[in-house]
């Protein structure tokens, strides 16, 4: 399957998912504005840095694997989708925990 969404080819999305990866991994979003990224333990720091630019990196993976893998290329496609899908989620909950603790 070569092609996706709206006739677009699957590495059109690909390269869309690694520049919002690149994106997120050079510049990331603070919880709350002043966030103290030092004070947080090893684990909550990898995710909340580091797991939003991952997540694009596996979409961009699925994407690939959609464009050159063929019939088996979807069955890892999926997999690398819902992989991304569960990082995602691990970061929005560690995100709003963060975010529930500071004061408005």
């Amino acid at each position: 399957m070569r092609v996706g969404w709206f006739g677009i080819p699957w590495y059109v999305y690909a390269l869309i998912s690694l520049l919002v990866a690149i994106g997120y991994g050079i510049y990331s979003i603070q919880p709350v504005k002043g966030y103290n990224w030092s004070s947080q333990p090893t684990w909550r720091f990898v995710v909340l840095r580091w797991f939003h630019s991952l997540v694009w990196l596996f979409l961009c993976a699925g994407c690939l694997l959609m464009y050159f893998g063929g019939e088996q290329g979807l069955n890892w496609a999926k997999s690398m989708s819902l992989l991304g899908l569960l990082l995602y989620l691990i970061y929005l909950i560690c995100f709003f925990l963060e975010k529930s603790k500071s004061p408005l």
